[in-house]
């Protein structure tokens, strides 16, 4: 359901863009780079899905969740590698309470 909203946002939002820009697509953006635009918009999220269905059913949910859900960390290391993004102290605190949040869900006991 996320995935319909996310398109229900994010295709007005886009069609606006189109709309306002002083120039054709076709100008501004190259013909082979449209097609790969095209081709990673739709074939991404299938996959990153598809993978994340695999691991689930791997892992299983218990293990799994607290994974998925240190995305956030791993982002900020990759951008701070890739992106050359300064390390604020407000960045250092976010990404120590996503370790402690999953260490804390998945050192939880069941009733």
């Amino acid at each position: 359901m996320a995935v319909v909203w996310g398109l229900i946002v994010s295709l007005p939002l886009l069609a606006a863009v189109f709309a306002l820009h002083p120039r054709p697509v076709s100008q501004a953006v190259a013909p082979q780079a449209a097609v790969w635009f095209v081709l990673v918009g739709l074939l991404g999220p299938c996959i990153g899905r598809v993978f994340n269905f695999i691991g689930v059913a791997r892992l299983g949910a218990a293990r799994a969740t607290p994974l998925v859900n240190s995305a956030p960390l791993f982002t900020t290391l990759l951008a701070v590698v890739f992106l050359h993004e300064q390390l604020t102290l407000r960045i250092v605190l976010g990404m120590l309470s996503i370790v402690a949040g999953v260490g804390f869900l998945t050192g939880q006991q069941r009733p």
